[in-house]
Order: structure tokens, then C-alpha cells, then sequence
């Protein structure tokens, strides 16, 4: 997850804020996505870990509304947060989910994580350029 939350940080600062920025700060920031982990397993300090997961998720939708947009489609970025938002819910509601249904909320988080991950891969697909005015 780490690995992803990275890089969509530097995928959005390369929309959003600086081309240059994205690219280079891809390679930097899927290492200390992985180093997170490493850290983890190794010290069982969650702290660094849940900076890598948590920081983007909240930076993204700022990332959004402070800067311009260099493609349509906004509306499924907004899904995305939305799906992703609804998936930390349900991890954090498990057990009460898991005594009401035949499921736990932990494995209906992976299916909103997952429903987040169809939104942004269907706003790739059908965003274009913004012309400039």
C-alpha cells in the first residue's frame, strides 16, 4: 500500500504542481515507502509507516483544490478520496461490522479501496488535456 500511496503523491505533484517535481521525486518516495515497512518489521514503530499511508491521502485532495487542473475529470479523483474515505471507515468499524454481517469490515475495506482504485484508473482513461484559455 505504501507503494502505491507513494506513488500516487508524486504522480499528483507532477499534475498538479511541477512536472519536473513528480518525476523526480517518484524514485525517492517508493524508497521510503519501502523503507516504511522495513522499519516497521524491524522495530515494530508504526509511526513512519502510517506517515507514508496517511500524508498523501491527506495531501492529495489539497493538492486538488490549491492547484489547477491539467486534465478533465476531477469529478473521479473526488470518487476516488470519497471510496477511500469510506474504506478507512469500515477498517476502523471491523469488529461491530463483523457481529452484525457475515463479513468484516476489514474485508470491505479492500472492496471500497478497491472500488477507489477503479475511480482513479477510469479518470486516466477518459481525462484530457485542459486547453489553456
Amino acid at each position: 500500500m505504501t507503494m502505491v500511496f507513494m506513488a500516487l503523491l508524486a504522480t499528483f505533484l507532477g499534475e498538479r504542481v511541477s512536472p519536473q517535481a513528480g518525476r523526480r521525486l517518484l524514485l525517492p518516495l517508493l524508497a521510503l515507502g519501502a523503507a516504511s515497512v522495513v522499519y516497521w518489521r524491524c522495530s515494530g514503530d508504526l509511526r513512519l509507516y502510517g506517515l507514508v499511508q496517511f500524508y498523501p491521502m491527506a495531501a492529495l485532495p489539497l493538492m486538488v483544490l490549491l492547484f489547477p487542473a491539467r486534465y478533465t475529470g476531477t469529478g473521479g479523483i473526488w470518487a476516488m478520496f470519497a471510496w477511500y474515505g469510506l474504506a478507512k471507515i469500515l477498517e476502523a468499524a471491523d469488529f461491530p461490522i463483523a457481529a452484525r454481517l457475515p463479513v468484516s469490515g476489514h474485508s470491505l475495506k479492500h472492496l471500497a479501496a478497491a472500488a477507489a482504485m477503479a475511480c482513479y484508473v477510469s479518470y486516466i482513461a477518459h481525462r484530457r488535456p485542459v486547453l489553456p484559455c
